[in-house]
């Protein structure tokens, strides 16, 4: 791995990819389900798999890709240790069910 890889994205970076995508990080927390609308905020500062899975799901990428610091091993060895697949199907669902429902809106 080249040292340009193992960088992790900046967080402008990341809210940038997010708004390309039509998120932001309060949308995005919301739409997860989460009461406060900076919680996935957590994530751009400290390590927290739901929050980085959400955020990478939201962009359409990896985590893996965002901060390969935190995936030394690679993404899947990190789930496998913190088991957290049920929340993750939680959040996926609301995720998609929040685009359709926009879809739905603006079609």
């Amino acid at each position: 791995m080249s040292k340009q890889e193992s960088v992790d994205w900046h967080n402008a970076d990341i809210k940038a990819a997010l708004e390309k995508a039509g998120w932001s990080i309060a949308r995005l927390s919301r739409a997860a389900g989460y009461k406060v609308p900076g919680t996935m905020s957590r994530a751009l500062q400290q390590p927290w798999l739901i929050g980085e899975r959400t955020i990478a799901y939201a962009i359409g990428v990896k985590p893996v890709e965002i901060w390969p610091s935190r995936y030394p091993d690679g993404f899947e060895a990190r789930r496998r240790a913190r088991n957290h697949d049920s929340k993750w199907r939680e959040i996926v669902a609301k995720l998609d069910d929040h685009v359709a429902q926009e879809t739905k809106k603006a079609g």
